[in-house]
């Protein structure tokens, strides 16, 4: 269940950074500023908690075909320890 968690927005510090370009996806984790965690695949093999971010972030007209690509897509989000989204920050 994807849950938004408005009182921790202040406090954590995680943040993702996820593109997509044509048949695959690329997303690093950031804590405080440093790159954690990276993850890759193919369009449609994303983890079942950045699915529904991405589902969030699709119906919230966050997920714009980029202009001026590659990427095709991109999209900023904060995030709790659970992977839970806080905040959407780009676009």
């Amino acid at each position: 269940m994807l849950s938004l968690i408005g009182d921790r927005m202040n406090n954590d510090r995680r943040e993702f950074r996820y593109q997509e370009d044509k048949s695959s996806w690329h997303m690093a984790i950031y804590s405080y500023g440093n790159p954690t965690e990276h993850s890759d695949g193919r369009l449609g093999q994303q983890p079942a908690w950045l699915q529904l971010i991405l589902d969030v972030a699709k119906v919230g007209g966050h997920f714009p075909l980029m202009r001026d690509g590659p990427p095709d897509h991109l999209l900023w989000a904060k995030i709790d320890d659970d992977n839970n989204l806080l905040e959407i920050t780009f676009p």
